[in-house]
């Protein structure tokens, strides 16, 4: 905040303060009972009841009393007094906020807000606090990762209420470039990040991992953030490539008891879009047994048929097992199967699973 100082004074008023005179006594008018008595104080004015007047001094003193933020004017009265002066200051101050009101809050409560401000309502208005109220607030919501959010202004409205306006940042629109099979909404369903709600960069990263691990693309790009039509907002952008719907993988591996082979082959959308089938063979070939096999296939639905939050995996195996007991070759085989539904309790933090 810019403090403009400007006073003047007659040619008559100069006149009574000439050099050398002694301040017979310093007085301050207009305090009132609303301000803490430490922040005003004719202690730490450089014009002193019995030292000589000087006009350095007296500057000094006006602006030290602008600067306590609690007066909008500051008026010095000079007045012949006993062979010397007596120094006045009539201040006026601030208005007392009836009443502090934040516009456009969403995020935070208005008491856990109000808690971190310096101005308090029934106090008088301090203008060097609300810079610090300013950051205050400015911060609290960028730690959190509301790194756009901004205060549009402060102001005192005419019924001596405190406005504080925000922009708190809205997502305008998330856009996903590269969709072929999966439909727009099918992806957005699954992220931090929403339309219409507050941009917060800690979601934005998880955004991010969270694309990852879908599985339905091989390539993503670091998001890119535009200004919305409304220029306190954002449009985020994604730029994807989609994996082929289909996945063979082979892999080979020797252990001290074998050879290890395994077959995994994964397939996306193969009857609505977002489901996947994964098969996996794997077989064990032993330096002196017998090949051990296992057989195993899911079938998962992140959410049934796309349209409830609820997933559902249908999965089967089979574990076929050779080995030689006391000479005699013993055979087994496992098989089973379970179907497993999820119930979100809280999005991509807690499910609730029942099998």
């Amino acid at each position: 905040f810019l403090y403009i100082l400007l006073f003047s004074f007659c040619s008559s008023t100069l006149a009574l303060a000439a050099p050398l005179q002694i301040i017979k006594n310093v007085a301050i008018q207009g305090l009132g009972t609303n301000l803490p008595s430490e922040s005003v104080s004719l202690k730490k004015l450089f014009t002193k009841q019995g030292h000589v007047f000087q006009q350095k001094n007296l500057t000094q003193d006006i602006n030290a009393l602008y600067l306590t933020g609690y007066f909008s004017q500051v008026t010095p009265k000079i007045i012949p007094q006993n062979s010397g002066v007596s120094v006045t200051f009539q201040v006026k101050k601030y208005p007392i906020i009836k009443k502090i009101i934040f516009q456009n809050n969403s995020i935070y409560s208005d008491q856990t807000l109000k808690d971190l401000l310096k101005n308090q309502e029934g106090q008088v208005l301090n203008t060097k606090f609300m810079t610090q109220d300013h950051k205050a607030i400015s911060n609290l919501y960028q730690n959190d990762g509301y790194q756009i959010f901004h205060i549009l202004k402060i102001f005192m409205d005419k019924n001596q209420n405190l406005i504080f306006e925000f922009a708190q940042g809205e997502i305008e629109n998330i856009r996903i470039i590269g969709l072929n099979k999966l439909d727009h909404k099918i992806i957005l369903r699954d992220l931090y990040s929403r339309p219409k709600a507050i941009f917060n960069s800690h979601n934005l990263e998880n955004d991010q991992i969270k694309l990852s691990s879908l599985g339905y693309f091989s390539e993503i790009s670091a998001p890119h953030l535009d200004l919305g039509e409304d220029k306190n907002n954002l449009v985020i952008t994604f730029q994807v490539k989609e994996q082929k719907p289909n996945q063979l993988d082979l892999g080979f591996e020797s252990g001290q008891t074998g050879l290890k082979g395994v077959v995994d082959l994964k397939t996306n959308h193969l009857f609505i879009p977002s489901d996947k089938l994964s098969l996996k063979i794997e077989s064990e070939f032993g330096f002196t047994s017998l090949t051990n096999q296992s057989y195993t296939a899911q079938y998962l639905q992140p959410w049934i048929l796309n349209q409830k939050p609820i997933s559902f995996i249908l999965g089967s195996w089979l574990a076929e097992k050779s080995s030689y007991l006391n000479s005699t070759l013993e055979k087994s085989n496992r098989l089973g199967a379970n179907i497993i539904l999820g119930f979100p309790l809280i999005k991509n933090k807690l499910t609730l699973s029942t099998q």
